[in-house]
């Protein structure tokens, strides 16, 4: 008889923790893109003007890394190996993204609690990265 031995707990609280966060980033994505300023709250004539010239690469590679993200932890979920690459992916993307925001952007400094926000997520995804393959390691996804 083949048995299936069940996945623990750990794995599927951080993986369900992981697409909340992802979807979380998603939305926040969206809004910053598409929600008026004028509805979001008091920003200031060099936020609004910071946003809008945000560089199409930049917001490219943080597009690339929200849907990678997101199908990553989709993968994971669903134990398929291929959550390695696109949690990889994110990463790297988001540190694309990371390197802009912390050192070459201009018209906002860039506040203590941002910059630890910044850098929490790119902790997380290397997380991410190095959780996938543990699990891929202990033959929780295949």
């Amino acid at each position: 008889m083949n048995k299936k031995t069940p996945l623990p707990l750990g794995f599927w609280l951080v993986s369900y923790l992981a697409l909340a966060l992802n979807i979380f980033g998603l939305i926040v994505f969206f809004m910053q893109r598409y929600q008026p300023f004028g509805k979001v709250g008091n920003f200031t004539n060099a936020s609004v003007d910071y946003f809008n010239k945000i560089p199409l690469w930049v917001t490219t590679s943080q597009t690339i890394s929200l849907l990678s993200g997101i199908i990553g932890i989709v993968c994971l979920l669903s134990k398929k190996k291929r959550a390695i690459l696109f949690l990889t992916t994110s990463l790297i993307t988001i540190l694309i993204h990371k390197i802009f925001v912390i050192f070459i952007r201009t018209g906002i400094p860039l506040s203590d609690k941002s910059l630890v926000l910044h850098l929490s997520v790119v902790v997380v995804f290397m997380f991410l990265v190095w959780f996938s393959r543990l699990s891929a390691l202990k033959n929780w996804i295949k």
